[in-house]
């Protein structure tokens, strides 16, 4: 493979992969990313991004092509991390359509399940740092969990981490917008310093706080300071860095600017200006860092930076386009797909017609029955009380879940009562119940709780 360009592998790789000889291939949004992967790769020296494309827009196969090639470009192994229910599709995205081998670790036994169905047996937990391919699958829960497999993995190097569904590494943020990370964010934090390559797949950056958009920017930045700079950077400030990205703080001053963009400092393809910001500073292309001061620029490049800020493209000022958010963040919608022409649009029939409205619906739902709205107002007594304690993350679950199903709120209800962490590989209760503050038996919170599961309880048999 030294022979070989990287963007070479890369053809020479998914041209022999099932996907091709079946007469398919990779979308052209997919082939991006792979492309952007390798761009990055040799760029950088690492790659670190954020794939945030729509559901069923295919970011398991973007990301997994992109594991493959760093593996046969001897990166070193590839760790994959995603919830206990895609471990087998992420498997099956491997072999069927790129040929590529595997294992999934099982937690519960102890051993590597491979890409064949067959049991590779092992010593124990110690044997997850021991995957008998080069790409390994492991359960997020295991990382909820914190079991002995958490630290085992954080004691080995890796080519490429990936982490599926990466929403879930967050903090818990309270009223205050501080609090403390999950366990899985904690160990992405850790890992990210240790692996060459870290790619984050999430259709949901942000489900309540934006603050998590910046959680998984974070984990990014790990041990590659070119995502959103060294210490101090604004980037790394939501609050400041999300004025300028919106455009709500419009910064035209020469000073300012070249505050945000020396750390981190685009690389010289992003632009003429930065080929002559690193030409005038004699930076050399895998720096991406500068402390000295403006005025140290050739006049022709400020005059240059000073056009740029006086001018917008499409109503977007300069910072708009030119920061590490961006150039770290990948986002396809699948509305966008579809009215490019690359991907076929899918009817649905939308019941009920808006023609002939059923009188089914009261105002823009269903009409609830009077034991369910008693124990929907005790979730919402519930997460008033849980707020008031900094539980933020908890605001919303809590009412999702009473939502979801009858048999969720109660059994949701129950856990938390027992303080009982669920031993099943379910992320979600995993996360949700083992970082949920302690319910005092005497408290207005049980109270609460008490109150829905007996409203609960009263309509519906469980």
């Amino acid at each position: 493979m030294s022979d070989l360009a990287p963007s070479d592998v890369a053809a020479a790789a998914m041209v022999e992969s099932p996907i091709y000889r079946k007469g398919e291939e990779l979308k052209p949004w997919q082939r991006a990313f792979v492309s952007l992967f390798l761009k990055h790769r040799e760029l950088y020296g690492c790659v670190r991004l954020l794939l945030a494309d729509e559901v069923g827009v295919g970011k398991t196969l973007s990301m997994a092509a992109s594991a493959m090639l760093s593996c046969l470009l001897d990166d070193g192994p590839a760790l994959i991390l995603t919830p206990a229910t895609l471990c087998d599709q992420w498997q099956v995205e491997l072999k069927d359509k790129l040929g590529i081998p595997s294992a999934v670790w099982l937690s519960n036994r102890k051993m590597w399940r491979d890409h064949n169905g067959h049991l590779i047996r092992t010593r124990g937990a110690e044997d997850i740092v021991r995957c008998p391919f080069r790409i390994g699958i492991v359960s997020t829960g295991l990382l909820f969990r914190r079991t002995d497999e958490y630290d085992l993995l954080l004691n080995r190097r890796y080519g490429t981490v990936i982490l599926d569904e990466a929403h879930k590494a967050r903090m818990t943020r309270g009223i205050t917008g501080t609090g403390s990370p999950t366990n899985l964010l904690e160990f992405m934090r850790k890992v990210a310093e240790r692996s060459k390559h870290v790619l984050l797949g999430t259709a949901t950056p942000v489900q309540t706080h934006i603050e998590e958009l910046w959680d998984l920017l974070d984990i990014l930045n790990r041990g590659a300071d070119f995502v959103l700079g060294r210490p101090y950077s604004t980037w790394a400030n939501p609050d400041k860095a999300l004025a300028v990205i919106t455009g709500k703080q419009l910064i035209v001053d020469e000073q300012e600017t070249w505050e945000l963009l020396r750390n981190p400092l685009p690389p010289a393809h992003e632009g003429q200006l930065f080929d002559h910001i690193r030409s005038d500073l004699g930076i050399r292309k895998d720096q991406f860092f500068s402390d000295k001061p403006v005025t140290d620029l050739d006049q022709f490049t400020r005059d240059e930076l000073h056009d740029l800020l006086e001018t917008q493209n499409e109503g977007l000022a300069f910072l708009q386009l030119n920061n590490p958010i961006l150039r770290h963040t990948v986002l396809r919608k699948r509305q966008m797909l579809e009215e490019l022409g690359l991907i076929d649009k899918i009817p649905v029939d939308i019941w009920p017609s808006t023609k002939e409205p059923l009188g089914i619906f009261d105002g823009n739902g269903l009409p609830t029955t009077p034991e369910f709205d008693r124990a929907y107002e005790a979730a919402m007594d519930f997460t008033s009380a849980i707020k008031r304690r900094g539980a933020g993350f908890m605001e919303n679950m809590m009412l999702q879940r009473i939502c979801s199903s009858i048999a969720s709120g109660i059994s949701t209800a129950k856990t938390l009562l027992k303080k009982r962490v669920p031993q099943e590989d379910s992320e979600n209760d995993l996360e949700f119940f083992a970082n949920a503050p302690e319910i005092n038996e005497a408290s207005a919170e049980a109270s609460h709780l008490k109150r829905l599961i007996e409203h609960l309880e009263a309509r519906y048999c469980f």
